[in-house]
């Protein structure tokens, strides 16, 4: 008789008490760990700089393919959902602090762009 209530607390456990504890705590890690990736994306994205005129635009084979823009020595990566807005001769202004990359056309400003919105889409 105890091996059987052994057996039945052990199916208990294995078959139903521990699979509910493994699905709250992946609930609730993916959720802390989903806020900590969006704080270090807008802290990197934060950091960087770049001002110029895109002299060039190519990919970066070994960097997942990302378009990435060069003005004079400098080099910039643009996310994949502005890829479509940038053009050879733009004057790309992203200042350290800032979230913003704003794109001037003929000396107007054509777009503002915010990293805020990349990570909703």
């Amino acid at each position: 008789m105890d091996k059987v209530r052994k057996r039945d607390s052990l199916i208990l456990y294995f078959g139903i008490i521990l699979p509910i504890m493994l699905f709250i705590a992946i609930v609730i890690i993916s959720d802390s760990l989903k806020y900590s990736f969006d704080d270090t994306y807008y802290k990197d994205r934060s950091t960087r700089s770049f001002q110029g005129v895109i002299d060039s635009i190519y990919r970066q084979k070994d960097n997942h393919n990302v378009m990435t823009v060069v003005s004079g020595e400098s080099i910039f990566g643009i996310e994949g959902v502005w890829e479509s807005k940038v053009k050879l001769g733009d004057s790309i202004s992203k200042e350290a602090g800032d979230l913003y990359l704003k794109i001037f056309r003929g000396g107007t400003e054509v777009d503002s762009l915010s990293y805020l919105d990349v990570l909703k889409k």
